[in-house]
C-alpha cells in the first residue's frame, strides 16, 4: 500500500507541470485537460481550479482504498501538499 502511494504523487506532479503550462501560456488554470487516473491506476486524479488557484486531489481506487493510512494526497498551486486518512502528511507524501 505504502509503495503506490508514488503513484499518487507522481501523477500530482505531472498534473501540477501541465496546469503551470497552461497557466503561463493562457493565463488561467482551468483551461488544462488532465489524466483522470494515475498511471498504474491506483488512483482517481481531480482538480478543482480557477483561473488562479487549484487543488488536484489523488484518491486512492480499487485495491488501494483500502489504505486508511492516506486514502487522498492533495497538491495546491501553492506547493501545499496535504492529506486525509489515519497518517500525517508528511509520512504519505513520504518526508
Amino acid at each position: 500500500m505504502k509503495s503506490r502511494r508514488s503513484d499518487a504523487q507522481a501523477a500530482l506532479s505531472s498534473a501540477s507541470l501541465a496546469l503551470e503550462r497552461g497557466y503561463a501560456v493562457n493565463g488561467t488554470y482551468t483551461s488544462t485537460v488532465i489524466a483522470s487516473t494515475s498511471e498504474a491506476g491506483y488512483y482517481g486524479i481531480t482538480v478543482a481550479a480557477t483561473a488562479t488557484i487549484y487543488t488536484l486531489t489523488a484518491t486512492a481506487t480499487g485495491a488501494q482504498a483500502t489504505d486508511a493510512g492516506c486514502t487522498t494526497l492533495s497538491l495546491a498551486n501553492t506547493g501545499a501538499q496535504t492529506s486525509t486518512g489515519s497518517e500525517t502528511a508528511a509520512r504519505c507524501w513520504g518526508k
